[in-house]
């Protein structure tokens, strides 16, 4: 077997793709002249990778209106589909006159014929119900969203804008399809890559609900804005930003979403979260998943229980939320991340074209594929913490200093 997969020794051979492929039956072989083929193992991770869509249930969608509504929306659609006059009414007479105003139908039935198609459409929505959590319109419903907001220390203002601990939340998961050799990203249109699950006609796929617990906790807008504009960080972010779009037009991938250092902070301060929160709240690391919330509006990460085979109600994470936890955890993070078991290797790596990470391995930044949203993707611990030859670069280097008592 020795070398029996090595692409190298194969394409000598002169071996074309015959297009056949076993999970399209009905499709027809075309013939790929492109692209040379190479063997791999039956049993390899990276022949099938899951293309999944999550959502987080937020009000109004919790709302027992917009389910009751889910029920019936496809009769909806036939009546439609059959130009029968004014079918809306009609449902409404029959399943919902009894408890609901039509206001209050043709408002969800608008929302419902709006549709949310794109991922990043649904996390504004998270994060917007996320941050005005004490509205009135997001209060309506504890039984999948109940949060809690606590009071941030004077000196992590600097730093933080909100930390919310969502006691009850629930995930829906959709099995879309799947692809091979290369993963999906979460915000990159994959559909022409993909391998589809249902068939056209069919308007149904796969799905899970999980419920379970997290903690929100929301940057500091302005500091990052000011942080971003400083000229090593500025620099780094530039170039963060072009060997993603050079690894994202390299994949084929359509609309990929601008990468830039401030989805790197994100992204790394959420990985080493879940790894220090892994050792104390009770879960294992693989059961802790991220959500990273990061745009020109946006600034936050989300941390749940994200594992079916937990009931999610150990509340443990909720826990990590309070002040004097938080701080425990937040000092046990930056101490962590200021040394790696691989330094100085890993402190010297700039950006990796390949992996797309500066500072970052598997010995002090990477975690379980199941809890990252980015393939590992996308990490540089030295926008954390102050690292040799990088100080300038650390978002939180100020911090390191007062809560860790270490002089940079």
């Amino acid at each position: 077997m020795a070398g029996s997969t090595n692409k190298e020794e194969f394409i000598n051979y002169g071996y074309k793709c015959t297009g056949n492929h076993p999970h399209r039956p009905n499709s027809l072989n075309v013939r790929c002249e492109s692209r040379e083929i190479y063997p791999s193992q039956r049993g390899a991770s990276n022949i099938y990778f899951p293309v999944i869509r999550s959502a987080i249930s937020i009000p109004p969608w919790t709302n027992p209106l917009y389910m009751l509504l889910d029920e019936h929306y496809s009769k909806i659609l036939e009546f439609r589909s059959f130009q029968i006059e004014n079918p809306e009414k009609l449902i409404f007479d029959r399943y919902f006159a009894e408890k609901y105003t039509w206001q209050e139908f043709d408002k969800a039935l608008k929302n419902r014929d709006g549709n949310i198609r794109e991922f990043v459409e649904i996390k504004e929505m998270e994060y917007k119900a996320l941050i005005h959590h004490a509205d009135e319109d997001y209060k309506k419903d504890y039984k999948f969203f109940k949060t809690f907001e606590e009071e941030i220390p004077a000196y992590l203002k600097r730093y933080f804008s909100r930390i919310i601990k969502v006691e009850r939340l629930r995930e829906v998961m959709v099995l879309q399809g799947f692809m091979r050799i290369d993963p999906p990203e979460p915000e990159v249109d994959t559909l022409d890559k993909m391998v589809k699950l249902t068939r056209p006609k069919d308007n149904w796929l796969p799905g899970v609900e999980i419920n379970g617990e997290g903690i929100f906790i929301e940057f500091n807008r302005e500091v990052i804005d000011k942080w971003l504009k400083k000229q090593s960080v500025n620099k780094l972010s530039n170039e963060f930003k072009a060997a993603f779009k050079a690894y994202a037009d390299g994949k084929g991938w359509i609309n990929a979403k601008e990468r830039d250092a401030k989805y790197v902070l994100l992204h790394t301060f959420s990985h080493l979260m879940i790894k220090e929160m892994s050792l104390l709240s009770g879960y294992s690391s693989a059961a802790i998943k991220e959500r990273i919330y990061s745009s020109d509006t946006m600034s936050g990460i989300l941390l749940y229980t994200g594992s079916s085979d937990k009931d999610g109600s150990l509340g443990g994470l909720v826990e990590l939320g309070n002040n004097d936890n938080f701080k425990l955890l937040l000092k046990s993070v930056l101490e962590n991340a200021l040394l790696c078991t691989t330094d100085p290797h890993c402190t010297n790596i700039y950006i990796d074209v390949d992996t797309l990470n500066g500072s970052a391995c598997h010995s002090c930044s990477m975690v379980s594929e199941t809890a990252c949203e980015n393939g590992n993707r996308l990490l540089d611990r030295s926008l954390i913490v102050p690292l040799d030859g990088k100080e300038e670069n650390s978002y939180f280097k100020d911090l390191v200093e007062e809560l860790c008592e270490i002089q940079v």
